[in-house]
């Protein structure tokens, strides 16, 4: 299944604030939201996946700031 790519920065108060997100593509012609999938599938609901993976997320910078929750 397809799921979301979030990039995020860690700030130093511990949380992490989202900075972009992206689609990252499953290849599979079952899963609904991957670009291999027939827009015309004829039964879509009962035959293909129609949720994405839960979203992960990669920490690629860190603050020495706390987030603006904290301030």
């Amino acid at each position: 299944m397809c799921y979301r790519d979030v990039a995020c920065v860690k700030h130093s108060c511990g949380h992490e604030s989202p900075v972009s997100d992206k689609r990252v593509d499953c290849g599979s012609n079952k899963c609904r939201y991957s670009s291999r999938h027939n827009p015309a599938c004829p039964n879509c609901t009962s035959t293909c996946t129609q949720w994405l993976r839960p979203a992960r997320t990669t920490v690629t910078s860190r603050s020495d700031a706390p987030c603006s929750s904290c301030r």
